[in-house]
Parts: structure tokens; C-alpha cells; sequence
């Protein structure tokens, strides 16, 4: 299964990079990684947030990991149920069981 998932993906991605005029990634290591997997090239463009309108909040955090997403193999939900069991009781997980179709 997730064999046959990743060669329908990796297809996916081959014609949507076909069709996109402008590639751009967040890292230098996805720039490489995404020439060496795909044979294209795209632009690195650096995550930023507008200061003037995100400041910190002074109330109080009511999560400390949020997990969105599907509870497939796919999407990686056995390693984050793995990696969760050893975190301190303090910490606070919301985890939205809702799937994104």
C-alpha cells in the first residue's frame, strides 16, 4: 500500500511541477531536494511573519502540540501517537480528528 501511494504521488507531483510556471520552497535543503527528485528547479522563499499585525498574546496557551490531519498510514499518525507517549503529562495535545478532503 504505501508503496503504490508514493508512485501515485510522485506522479501527481511530476505533472503538477509540469504545469507550474514558478516553483517556490521554503529551505535550501527542499531547493536540492526537489531538483534531485523531480529534475526542476525552484526558488527559495523564506517564511515571514507581518510584526505589525502578530504580536505575542498574554493569555494563557491552552495547547502545546496540535496534530491536524487524517489518522492514516500515510500521513504519519502512528509515529506522532509513538512520539507523544513519552512527552511530560504537563504537556497539552489537541489532536482534530476531522480528515481534509
Amino acid at each position: 500500500y504505501e508503496l503504490a501511494a508514493r508512485t501515485i504521488r510522485r506522479v501527481i507531483d511530476r505533472v503538477n511541477l509540469s504545469r507550474a510556471d514558478y516553483i517556490f520552497c521554503n529551505s535550501e535543503f527542499s531547493k536540492e531536494f526537489i531538483k534531485k527528485a523531480y529534475g526542476v528547479k525552484a526558488k527559495v522563499k523564506y517564511l515571514g511573519v507581518d510584526h505589525k499585525f502578530f504580536k505575542p498574546s498574554k493569555t494563557a496557551k491552552r495547547v502545546d502540540i496540535l496534530y491536524f490531519g487524517s489518522h492514516e498510514r500515510i500521513e504519519m499518525y502512528e509515529l506522532f501517537k509513538n512520539a507523544i507517549k513519552g512527552l511530560p503529562k504537563r504537556i497539552k495535545i489537541h489532536e482534530d480528528r476531522k480528515s481534509v478532503v
